[in-house]
């Protein structure tokens, strides 16, 4: 729990520089996009949009990343913030896809184990889950007990070869 509430803190503040991934108004803002379970995920990825100017848009981002990598989120608001991370980036290489790729290989939740082969394996044209709650994609998936997972190196290629690598940091 303590682990929960620093995680929080840390994406409103980072406490000495006073700089912050979020305000705790956006914060609480994105929060209250991702909690809302009886709207489309396409009307949450549209809110997200309005709320978060373009040029927030991969800082907001962000902080969803760390919501989920904190496993700080309902399974609900899991499906929201990945439909999220996947709209905002549908016609580009996704610098999110590690996320999605990390938590496909590791989670236990079968929910979130046939969303995201779902998100990851179907062109953004084809997605019927932008017509979905994020309560009917969790209700969907409930009484699933096996998702086959496809190959995942073909992802992990496609996206080293088309998103530049971070620069080294000089020691």
């Amino acid at each position: 729990r303590r682990r929960q509430r620093a995680s929080v803190s840390a994406m409103a503040s980072d406490g000495a520089s006073g700089a912050s991934l979020l305000s705790a108004s956006e914060l609480n803002q994105l929060l209250t996009i991702l909690k809302v379970s009886d709207r489309p995920l396409g009307d949450v990825a549209t809110q997200f949009q309005r709320v978060f100017q373009k040029a927030d848009h991969f800082r907001a981002a962000c902080a969803v990343c760390i919501l989920l990598e904190d496993d700080l989120l309902t399974v609900a608001q899991r499906v929201a913030g990945f439909f999220v991370l996947t709209e905002l980036y549908r016609s580009d290489t996704n610098p999110f896809l590690p996320v999605f790729l990390e938590t496909l290989e590791k989670t236990t939740l079968m929910v979130e184990k046939g969303f995201l082969v779902q998100l990851l394996t179907s062109p953004p044209s084809n997605r019927d889950a932008a017509h979905k709650t994020a309560a009917a994609v969790v209700a969907e998936f409930a009484s699933v007990t096996h998702v086959d997972v496809p190959e995942l190196g073909a992802l992990r290629s496609v996206y080293s070869t088309t998103v530049p690598p971070v620069p080294q940091m000089a020691a």
